[in-house]
Protein backbone atom coordinates (compact mmCIF):
# COMPACT_ATOMS: atom_id res chain seq x y z
CA UNK A 1 0.00 0.00 0.00
CA UNK A 2 2.86 2.36 0.88
CA UNK A 3 4.49 1.60 -2.48
CA UNK A 4 1.22 2.28 -4.30
CA UNK A 5 0.88 5.71 -2.69
CA UNK A 6 4.53 6.61 -3.34
CA UNK A 7 4.27 5.66 -7.01
CA UNK A 8 1.09 7.68 -7.51
CA UNK A 9 2.53 10.71 -5.71
CA UNK A 10 5.67 10.61 -7.85
CA UNK A 11 3.54 10.47 -10.97
CA UNK A 12 1.47 13.48 -9.89
CA UNK A 13 4.41 15.64 -8.82
CA UNK A 14 6.33 14.94 -12.00
CA UNK A 15 3.27 16.00 -13.95
CA UNK A 16 3.62 19.56 -12.71
CA UNK A 17 6.47 19.95 -15.20
CA UNK A 18 5.28 17.50 -17.82
CA UNK A 19 2.01 16.90 -19.61
CA UNK A 20 -0.55 14.70 -17.89
CA UNK A 21 -1.77 11.48 -19.40
CA UNK A 22 -5.20 12.48 -20.69
CA UNK A 23 -6.15 8.91 -21.40
CA UNK A 24 -6.41 7.98 -17.72
CA UNK A 25 -8.12 4.65 -17.18
CA UNK A 26 -11.54 5.04 -15.61
CA UNK A 27 -11.61 4.02 -11.94
CA UNK A 28 -15.26 3.11 -11.75
CA UNK A 29 -17.98 0.96 -13.10
CA UNK A 30 -20.71 3.31 -14.16
CA UNK A 31 -23.84 3.18 -12.02
CA UNK A 32 -27.43 4.26 -12.60
CA UNK A 33 -28.10 7.77 -11.41
CA UNK A 34 -31.51 9.39 -11.11
CA UNK A 35 -31.76 13.14 -11.49
CA UNK A 36 -34.17 15.97 -10.87
CA UNK A 37 -34.07 19.02 -13.13
CA UNK A 38 -34.97 22.62 -12.52
CA UNK A 39 -35.09 25.21 -15.31
CA UNK A 40 -34.11 28.68 -14.16
CA UNK A 41 -34.51 32.00 -15.92
CA UNK A 42 -32.48 33.07 -18.93
CA UNK A 43 -31.46 31.16 -22.01
CA UNK A 44 -28.48 28.87 -21.75
CA UNK A 45 -25.79 29.17 -24.39
CA UNK A 46 -24.59 25.66 -23.85
CA UNK A 47 -25.89 22.09 -23.74
CA UNK A 48 -25.14 20.02 -20.68
CA UNK A 49 -25.43 16.31 -20.31
CA UNK A 50 -24.95 14.16 -17.24
CA UNK A 51 -24.15 10.55 -18.02
CA UNK A 52 -23.91 7.60 -15.62
CA UNK A 53 -23.83 3.99 -16.85
CA UNK A 54 -26.68 3.12 -19.17
CA UNK A 55 -28.72 6.19 -18.24
CA UNK A 56 -28.33 9.40 -20.26
CA UNK A 57 -30.30 12.40 -19.08
CA UNK A 58 -29.91 15.59 -21.14
CA UNK A 59 -30.38 19.11 -19.81
CA UNK A 60 -30.59 21.23 -22.96
CA UNK A 61 -30.47 24.98 -23.11
CA UNK A 62 -30.69 27.10 -26.22
CA UNK A 63 -29.25 25.29 -29.22
CA UNK A 64 -25.79 26.56 -30.11
CA UNK A 65 -24.68 27.09 -33.64
CA UNK A 66 -21.32 25.48 -32.90
CA UNK A 67 -20.96 21.72 -33.24
CA UNK A 68 -17.69 21.06 -31.42
CA UNK A 69 -18.10 19.59 -27.96
CA UNK A 70 -15.71 18.80 -25.13
CA UNK A 71 -16.02 15.93 -22.66
CA UNK A 72 -15.58 16.88 -19.01
CA UNK A 73 -15.71 14.03 -16.55
CA UNK A 74 -15.26 13.20 -12.87
CA UNK A 75 -15.93 10.10 -10.78
CA UNK A 76 -17.44 10.76 -7.34
CA UNK A 77 -17.53 8.25 -4.49
CA UNK A 78 -19.37 8.92 -1.23
CA UNK A 79 -17.48 7.42 1.71
CA UNK A 80 -19.95 8.30 4.47
CA UNK A 81 -20.14 11.26 6.81
CA UNK A 82 -18.18 14.17 5.37
CA UNK A 83 -15.89 11.80 3.45
CA UNK A 84 -15.79 11.54 -0.30
CA UNK A 85 -13.39 10.95 -3.15
CA UNK A 86 -13.32 12.50 -6.60
CA UNK A 87 -11.21 11.53 -9.60
CA UNK A 88 -10.77 14.33 -12.13
CA UNK A 89 -10.32 12.72 -15.52
CA UNK A 90 -8.62 15.57 -17.44
CA UNK A 91 -5.94 16.21 -14.80
CA UNK A 92 -5.71 12.60 -13.62
CA UNK A 93 -5.81 13.67 -9.95
CA UNK A 94 -7.80 11.82 -7.28
CA UNK A 95 -8.73 13.86 -4.20
CA UNK A 96 -9.62 12.20 -0.87
CA UNK A 97 -11.61 14.65 1.26
CA UNK A 98 -12.13 14.63 5.06
CA UNK A 99 -11.47 10.87 5.18
CA UNK A 100 -13.21 8.70 7.78
CA UNK A 101 -12.53 5.11 6.72
CA UNK A 102 -12.05 3.09 9.93
CA UNK A 103 -13.51 2.86 13.43
CA UNK A 104 -16.37 4.93 14.80
CA UNK A 105 -16.50 8.71 14.95
CA UNK A 106 -16.11 10.39 18.32
CA UNK A 107 -15.12 13.83 19.54
CA UNK A 108 -12.23 13.95 21.97
CA UNK A 109 -12.25 10.14 22.16
CA UNK A 110 -15.40 10.27 24.29
CA UNK A 111 -17.84 7.69 22.89
CA UNK A 112 -19.95 7.98 26.05
CA UNK A 113 -20.70 11.57 24.99
CA UNK A 114 -21.19 11.02 21.25
CA UNK A 115 -20.36 8.20 18.88
CA UNK A 116 -21.37 7.74 15.25
CA UNK A 117 -21.10 4.80 12.92
CA UNK A 118 -21.86 4.52 9.25
CA UNK A 119 -25.11 2.86 8.23
CA UNK A 120 -25.06 -0.73 7.01
CA UNK A 121 -24.52 0.40 3.41
CA UNK A 122 -21.23 2.07 4.37
CA UNK A 123 -19.79 -0.53 6.74
CA UNK A 124 -17.71 -2.18 4.04
CA UNK A 125 -15.76 0.99 3.33
CA UNK A 126 -12.18 0.78 4.59
CA UNK A 127 -8.65 1.91 3.83
CA UNK A 128 -8.86 0.34 0.36
CA UNK A 129 -10.86 3.43 -0.61
CA UNK A 130 -7.73 5.52 -0.10
CA UNK A 131 -5.29 3.47 -2.16
CA UNK A 132 -5.71 5.57 -5.33
CA UNK A 133 -5.64 8.97 -3.63
CA UNK A 134 -3.10 11.52 -4.87
CA UNK A 135 -3.86 14.10 -2.19
CA UNK A 136 -5.85 14.52 1.03
CA UNK A 137 -8.06 17.61 1.41
CA UNK A 138 -9.11 18.67 4.93
CA UNK A 139 -11.69 21.37 5.61
CA UNK A 140 -11.63 21.59 9.41
CA UNK A 141 -9.62 20.51 12.42
CA UNK A 142 -12.57 18.79 14.16
CA UNK A 143 -12.68 15.01 14.47
CA UNK A 144 -15.43 14.53 11.88
CA UNK A 145 -13.21 16.15 9.25
CA UNK A 146 -9.72 15.32 10.54
CA UNK A 147 -10.28 11.74 11.71
CA UNK A 148 -7.03 10.73 13.37
CA UNK A 149 -7.56 6.92 13.33
CA UNK A 150 -7.91 7.14 9.54
CA UNK A 151 -5.16 9.69 8.95
CA UNK A 152 -2.73 7.68 11.08
CA UNK A 153 -3.04 4.77 8.61
CA UNK A 154 -2.22 6.84 5.52
CA UNK A 155 1.34 7.07 4.16
CA UNK A 156 3.06 10.15 5.59
CA UNK A 157 4.36 10.98 2.10
CA UNK A 158 0.84 11.70 0.85
CA UNK A 159 0.37 15.48 0.34
CA UNK A 160 -2.21 17.12 2.63
CA UNK A 161 -3.95 20.41 1.84
CA UNK A 162 -5.71 21.75 4.90
CA UNK A 163 -7.19 24.63 6.84
CA UNK A 164 -4.85 26.03 9.54
CA UNK A 165 -6.47 23.98 12.33
CA UNK A 166 -6.46 20.79 10.27
CA UNK A 167 -2.88 21.42 9.16
CA UNK A 168 -1.79 21.43 12.81
CA UNK A 169 -3.29 17.95 13.25
CA UNK A 170 -1.65 16.64 10.06
CA UNK A 171 1.75 17.93 11.16
CA UNK A 172 1.40 16.30 14.59
CA UNK A 173 0.65 13.00 12.84
CA UNK A 174 3.91 13.30 10.91
CA UNK A 175 2.79 14.07 7.35
CA UNK A 176 5.77 15.29 5.36
CA UNK A 177 4.04 17.68 2.95
CA UNK A 178 1.33 19.74 4.63
CA UNK A 179 0.07 22.71 2.63
CA UNK A 180 -1.77 25.15 4.90
CA UNK A 181 -4.20 27.27 2.92
CA UNK A 182 -5.81 30.40 4.33
CA UNK A 183 -8.81 32.02 2.70
CA UNK A 184 -7.97 33.08 -0.84
CA UNK A 185 -4.79 30.97 -1.00
CA UNK A 186 -4.31 28.60 -3.92
CA UNK A 187 -2.18 25.53 -4.47
CA UNK A 188 -1.84 23.32 -7.51
CA UNK A 189 -1.08 19.63 -8.00
CA UNK A 190 -0.50 18.88 -11.64
CA UNK A 191 -3.38 20.47 -13.53
CA UNK A 192 -5.73 20.66 -10.52
CA UNK A 193 -5.91 23.92 -8.60
CA UNK A 194 -7.28 24.11 -5.05
CA UNK A 195 -8.48 27.45 -3.67
CA UNK A 196 -9.48 27.95 -0.03
CA UNK A 197 -12.68 29.89 0.63
CA UNK A 198 -14.29 31.17 3.82
CA UNK A 199 -16.09 28.22 5.37
CA UNK A 200 -17.84 27.38 8.63
CA UNK A 201 -17.35 29.26 11.86
CA UNK A 202 -17.23 26.41 14.38
CA UNK A 203 -16.10 28.43 17.40
CA UNK A 204 -17.13 31.72 19.02
CA UNK A 205 -18.15 34.68 16.81
CA UNK A 206 -14.61 36.07 16.79
CA UNK A 207 -12.98 32.80 15.71
CA UNK A 208 -11.56 32.39 12.22
CA UNK A 209 -13.71 30.53 9.77
CA UNK A 210 -12.62 27.08 8.62
CA UNK A 211 -12.20 26.28 4.92
CA UNK A 212 -14.35 25.52 1.95
CA UNK A 213 -12.64 24.74 -1.35
CA UNK A 214 -12.99 25.36 -5.05
CA UNK A 215 -11.30 22.61 -7.05
CA UNK A 216 -10.66 23.60 -10.63
CA UNK A 217 -8.88 21.78 -13.42
CA UNK A 218 -6.77 24.16 -15.45
CA UNK A 219 -8.44 24.51 -18.82
CA UNK A 220 -6.68 22.68 -21.60
CA UNK A 221 -6.82 23.90 -25.22
CA UNK A 222 -9.82 21.57 -25.62
CA UNK A 223 -11.58 23.09 -22.62
CA UNK A 224 -11.88 19.78 -20.77
CA UNK A 225 -11.50 21.04 -17.20
CA UNK A 226 -14.13 20.47 -14.47
CA UNK A 227 -14.63 22.58 -11.35
CA UNK A 228 -16.46 21.95 -8.07
CA UNK A 229 -17.17 23.65 -4.75
CA UNK A 230 -17.39 22.00 -1.33
CA UNK A 231 -18.03 23.27 2.18
CA UNK A 232 -19.37 20.63 4.60
CA UNK A 233 -21.53 22.87 6.80
CA UNK A 234 -23.12 24.94 4.02
CA UNK A 235 -21.68 27.93 5.90
CA UNK A 236 -19.92 30.63 3.95
CA UNK A 237 -19.33 34.34 3.50
CA UNK A 238 -21.65 35.43 0.70
CA UNK A 239 -19.61 38.52 -0.15
CA UNK A 240 -16.44 36.48 -0.66
CA UNK A 241 -18.27 33.76 -2.60
CA UNK A 242 -19.66 36.24 -5.11
CA UNK A 243 -16.11 37.15 -6.11
CA UNK A 244 -15.51 33.57 -7.24
CA UNK A 245 -16.10 32.17 -10.71
CA UNK A 246 -18.91 29.75 -11.51
CA UNK A 247 -18.40 26.03 -10.92
CA UNK A 248 -19.73 22.91 -12.63
CA UNK A 249 -20.46 20.81 -9.54
CA UNK A 250 -21.73 21.78 -6.10
CA UNK A 251 -21.26 19.28 -3.25
CA UNK A 252 -23.63 20.32 -0.46
CA UNK A 253 -25.21 18.76 2.66
CA UNK A 254 -28.45 16.93 1.96
CA UNK A 255 -30.20 18.53 4.94
CA UNK A 256 -29.87 20.74 7.98
CA UNK A 257 -28.32 19.17 11.08
CA UNK A 258 -29.18 20.79 14.40
CA UNK A 259 -28.16 20.32 18.01
CA UNK A 260 -31.36 21.19 19.78
CA UNK A 261 -32.36 24.52 18.26
CA UNK A 262 -28.82 25.40 17.13
CA UNK A 263 -27.99 24.59 13.47
CA UNK A 264 -24.67 22.77 13.14
CA UNK A 265 -25.02 22.30 9.39
CA UNK A 266 -27.13 24.66 7.31
CA UNK A 267 -29.69 23.21 4.97
CA UNK A 268 -31.52 23.69 1.65
CA UNK A 269 -31.89 27.48 1.88
CA UNK A 270 -28.10 27.84 1.90
CA UNK A 271 -27.74 25.35 -0.95
CA UNK A 272 -30.23 27.34 -3.04
CA UNK A 273 -28.20 30.46 -2.29
CA UNK A 274 -25.04 28.73 -3.52
CA UNK A 275 -26.84 27.76 -6.72
CA UNK A 276 -27.49 31.46 -7.33
CA UNK A 277 -23.84 32.29 -6.65
CA UNK A 278 -22.06 29.49 -8.52
CA UNK A 279 -24.62 28.48 -11.18
CA UNK A 280 -23.61 24.81 -11.06
CA UNK A 281 -24.75 22.20 -13.54
CA UNK A 282 -24.88 19.36 -10.99
CA UNK A 283 -25.60 19.21 -7.26
CA UNK A 284 -24.25 16.20 -5.34
CA UNK A 285 -25.89 15.71 -1.92
CA UNK A 286 -23.39 15.12 0.89
CA UNK A 287 -24.55 12.26 3.12
CA UNK A 288 -23.12 13.68 6.34
CA UNK A 289 -26.33 13.04 8.31
CA UNK A 290 -26.69 9.37 7.37
CA UNK A 291 -25.27 8.01 10.64
CA UNK A 292 -26.12 5.57 13.41
CA UNK A 293 -25.58 7.67 16.52
CA UNK A 294 -25.12 6.95 20.23
CA UNK A 295 -23.95 8.69 23.39
CA UNK A 296 -25.76 10.91 25.87
CA UNK A 297 -26.03 13.94 23.57
CA UNK A 298 -27.08 12.04 20.42
CA UNK A 299 -30.86 12.47 21.05
CA UNK A 300 -30.37 16.22 20.71
CA UNK A 301 -28.89 15.88 17.19
CA UNK A 302 -31.66 16.24 14.61
CA UNK A 303 -31.66 15.80 10.84
CA UNK A 304 -33.89 14.57 8.01
CA UNK A 305 -32.10 13.98 4.70
CA UNK A 306 -35.24 13.02 2.79
CA UNK A 307 -37.10 16.12 3.89
CA UNK A 308 -34.05 18.23 3.09
CA UNK A 309 -34.00 17.00 -0.50
CA UNK A 310 -37.72 17.69 -0.88
CA UNK A 311 -37.25 21.20 0.45
CA UNK A 312 -34.33 21.90 -1.89
CA UNK A 313 -36.36 20.82 -4.90
CA UNK A 314 -39.20 23.06 -3.75
CA UNK A 315 -36.91 26.08 -3.35
CA UNK A 316 -35.31 25.60 -6.77
CA UNK A 317 -38.70 25.13 -8.40
CA UNK A 318 -39.91 28.38 -6.84
CA UNK A 319 -36.84 30.21 -8.10
CA UNK A 320 -37.51 28.86 -11.57
CA UNK A 321 -41.11 30.08 -11.53
CA UNK A 322 -40.06 33.48 -10.21
CA UNK A 323 -37.41 33.83 -12.89
CA UNK A 324 -34.55 33.88 -10.41
CA UNK A 325 -31.32 31.99 -9.96
CA UNK A 326 -29.01 30.15 -12.26
CA UNK A 327 -29.05 30.73 -16.00
CA UNK A 328 -28.61 27.00 -16.65
CA UNK A 329 -30.49 23.86 -15.71
CA UNK A 330 -29.51 22.24 -12.43
CA UNK A 331 -29.28 18.46 -12.15
CA UNK A 332 -29.65 17.06 -8.63
CA UNK A 333 -28.15 13.62 -8.19
CA UNK A 334 -30.09 11.20 -6.09
CA UNK A 335 -28.14 10.49 -2.87
CA UNK A 336 -25.24 8.28 -4.01
CA UNK A 337 -24.70 4.79 -2.66
CA UNK A 338 -21.82 4.84 -0.18
CA UNK A 339 -18.68 3.26 -1.57
CA UNK A 340 -20.00 3.00 -5.13
CA UNK A 341 -18.31 5.22 -7.75
CA UNK A 342 -20.58 7.46 -9.79
CA UNK A 343 -19.30 8.75 -13.10
CA UNK A 344 -20.50 12.22 -14.03
CA UNK A 345 -19.84 13.46 -17.54
CA UNK A 346 -20.64 16.97 -18.70
CA UNK A 347 -20.73 17.56 -22.45
CA UNK A 348 -20.83 21.20 -23.43
CA UNK A 349 -21.55 23.02 -26.64
CA UNK A 350 -20.47 26.62 -26.30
Amino acid sequence: LQSTFNNRQARCISATTASWNRAAVSRANDSPMSVERFQSSGSSRRRLRCVSDDMRQEASGEESTRTSRSSREVTYTSLGGNSWKMHFKASGVTVLTDPWLVDSLTFGDAPWLYEARKPTSGMGIGMEAAKDADIVLLTQGLDDHTHCPTLSLLPRSLPVVASPSAADVARRLGFLQVVELRHGDKWQLGDLEMEATEGARVGPPWSMRENGYILREKASPGGSGVSCYYEPHNDFSESSMRRCSNVDILIAPACQVSFGMFPLVKGPASTAQLVDIFRPSVIIPLLNAELAEGGIISPAVNSDSQQGQIELRRLLTEKSKEGKGSATKVVIMEPPVMGKPHRIRLLSRE
